[in-house]
């Protein structure tokens, strides 16, 4: 069972959409145990525990759950799923974060309810990546939720700095591609879709994105391969390699439109696989 948002009624430009973006966040925090593996995988491993508490509820009779796993997990969104997950290890605690794009806030109370279920309750969440990593709750501290619509445009600035804080991948998940032209059309890519979330068709023509993208002057000293492995229970708990860039970027000469199309990326993630927590930056 699979969910689309319905057609667009309003077409718009990459500003327009940025002023009425609505993201509903719910943020955890968590005591940090000392056996849980905080790298990459992470957001991966509370994405399939959240999945799981959702469909054990689905299984139960509970509608709601089961019209929220059709729409937030099902297979009709061409990959591009309106969530993304954060997960910073901060020391002595762990914060989490569940961020709905759009109208996905329409399943607000059981999608955060199965999410604190997940990390909270038994069986809890993989302490690892391997296949046979011992799965235990997590102890809560702290939650809140909150809601923002629209985004405040920042000015262009010379140069812009990006702050991977998780692995962008611009490629197969096995194969490392430097084209940092990507990045931009992979952020158009990524709003076009939520911006289905919102109601709206994205003004914005990929191959002109990529051209952008060309014209751009990028340093990439700052940045790093980073290679890591994630177990799929849909492939019967397989490891999988996985292969991406952290680290800083920067944008030293580009064109002015390029900002905001930059903002959108950050507050949507950009990149192959955001549901799993991929691509996540912040400007520095």
């Amino acid at each position: 069972m699979s969910w689309m948002p319905p057609p667009p009624v309003l077409e718009v430009g990459v500003a327009d959409f940025a002023a009425t973006l609505r993201l509903t966040r719910f943020d955890c925090r968590f005591v940090l145990p000392l056996s849980l593996d905080t790298g990459p995988g992470l957001p991966a491993r509370v994405r399939g525990a959240w999945g799981h508490a959702l469909k054990r509820r689905a299984d139960m009779g509970d509608a709601e759950a089961a019209a929220a796993l059709a729409v937030l997990f099902g297979m009709g969104n061409n990959g591009q799923k309106p969530f993304h997950i954060e997960a910073d290890d901060e020391g002595a605690e762990l914060a989490i974060g569940l961020t709905l794009i759009g109208m996905a806030d329409r399943w607000r109370d059981v999608a955060f309810e199965s999410f604190a279920a997940a990390l909270c309750d038994p069986p809890g969440l993989a302490h690892g990546a391997g296949a046979n990593a011992k799965r235990k709750p997590l102890r809560m501290i702290g939650a809140a939720w909150r809601r923002t619509d629209g985004s405040l445009l920042m000015q262009p600035d010379q140069p812009l700095r990006l702050n991977f804080l998780t692995p962008f991948r611009t490629g197969p998940a096995d194969r490392m591609i430097v084209d940092h032209s990507y990045l931009l059309v992979a952020a158009a890519q990524r709003s076009i879709a939520m911006a289905r979330w919102s109601g709206l068709s994205l003004i914005a023509g990929l191959g002109e994105v990529r051209d952008l993208g060309r014209a751009i002057q990028y340093d990439d000293s700052g940045l790093r391969p980073v290679a890591w492995s994630r177990n799929s229970s849909r492939q019967g708990g397989c490891a999988k390699a996985m292969n991406g860039f952290a680290g800083h970027l920067l944008l030293l000469r580009y064109p002015e439109q390029v900002t905001t199309l930059l903002q959108l990326a950050e507050a949507l993630h950009v990149g192959a696989q955001t549901s799993l927590g991929l691509g996540r930056f912040k400007f520095f």
